[in-house]
């Protein structure tokens, strides 16, 4: 199951601890690159590979929260977030 398939509540523990993880990991990857932590080609390549993996995982949260609540805005008022859950995945709106 892909990271954009999963439905992870938002403002849930387990939301707010990968988004953490995800923040992390682009501050990691910032500061060994521009601290000089890494020299050579290879190393600076991780560096910069666990910066973009941070940021690209951030986008792609960022468009599923955002289709939660295209999709929570367009049903009708009550409805179950188990529907909403099947409604997103199946990308209805």
């Amino acid at each position: 199951m892909g990271a954009t398939e999963r439905s992870l509540p938002v403002g849930t523990p387990e939301s707010v601890v990968w988004a953490m993880v995800r923040h992390l990991l682009t501050i990691l990857g910032g500061y060994l690159a521009s601290q000089g932590l890494i020299e050579g080609e290879v190393e600076a390549f991780v560096g910069v590979a666990i910066a973009a993996l941070g940021i690209i995982w951030s986008i792609l949260n960022k468009r599923l929260v955002s289709r939660y609540i295209t999709t929570a805005l367009s049903a009708k008022a009550g409805t179950p977030r188990s529907t909403l859950d099947a409604l997103v995945k199946n990308g209805e709106t």
